[in-house]
């Protein structure tokens, strides 16, 4: 019986544990962009530091990086739970955003579409901007 206590002690410390170390949004740390696809049809994301776009095919993990038409998403980086406002200091201030037509991603060679510049739409996105749209982006296709 001891046995079962302790056990049970070790496993509830640790959940406490982790639950208090979990990263909250606040003015200062944002994890999400709240992303709404107006635009009529499928598309995947990706964020990165850098004006290219990255070796990484989104297709490869819809269930991370598809937003359905018509959809709302938050959106996370890619590293994990950083905040976007530390991303954006390893970028130099900014952020980009690609987003991709889920067809050509789905039907083409992920190295064409980087090699060609094959996205929909680039944002290139500071925290002041982010800050100033309140987190939001509505994409409509155009």
């Amino acid at each position: 019986m001891r046995k079962i206590i302790i056990h049970v002690i070790i496993v509830c410390s640790f959940l406490l544990y982790n639950a208090s170390s979990c990263y909250k949004e606040s003015d200062d740390c944002h994890r999400y962009i709240h992303f709404t696809n107006n635009s009529g049809r499928d598309i995947y994301y990706q964020f990165n530091i850098f004006d290219e776009i990255s070796e990484y095919n989104p297709a490869l993990s819809p269930s991370i990086y598809i937003i359905n038409k018509n959809q709302y998403k938050r959106l996370r980086s890619t590293t994990s739970f950083t905040c976007f406002e530390s991303i954006a200091e390893e970028g130099k201030g900014n952020i980009f955003l690609f987003l991709f037509d889920s067809d050509a991603v789905k039907s083409l060679d992920w190295e064409t579409v980087r090699e060609n510049d094959m996205y929909l739409k680039k944002y290139v996105l500071t925290i002041e901007e982010l800050n100033k749209m309140n987190w939001k982006i509505i994409f409509t296709g155009e």
